[in-house]
């Protein structure tokens, strides 16, 4: 009996997790690359720094270049991380970690960029 409780733990933990990732699942960037390849796609914290936008992977904070970032709503994410979303792989060949799409609601775009005006008054400095 005990052996057919752990199985079927088992499987409501591998739906829930394949639940979870469909939001992922026809997602394409801006340039029609398809983001998610099964399971390398995830909610992921932001934050904006001084040297640009970097997602919470794994622990470590990534530094997004700007062609890796769209700003759009993904259809079904549930919140936890204030609408950021990445997708990507850790590659020890390539030196770590690959960004393959990263997602930020659309009113991040505001905290990544400073205005226009903002940003030639400072190259002025």
């Amino acid at each position: 009996m005990s052996r057919f409780a752990f199985v079927l733990a088992g499987l409501v933990l591998a739906t829930a997790t394949s639940h979870a990732h469909d939001i992922y699942a026809n997602i394409r960037n801006r340039f029609g690359f398809q983001c998610c390849e099964g399971q390398d796609c995830r909610p992921a914290p932001y934050r904006a720094t001084t040297k640009g936008i970097e997602m919470l992977v794994q622990e470590r904070w990534l530094l997004l270049h700007d062609a890796e970032i769209d700003y759009r709503a993904i259809p079904g994410d549930t919140g936890e991380t204030n609408g950021g979303h990445w997708c990507g792989r850790y590659i020890e060949l390539a030196g770590g970690f690959v960004t393959y799409c990263a997602f930020l609601p659309p009113h991040a775009a505001a905290i990544a960029r400073p205005p226009l005006a903002h940003r030639f008054q400072t190259s002025l400095n």
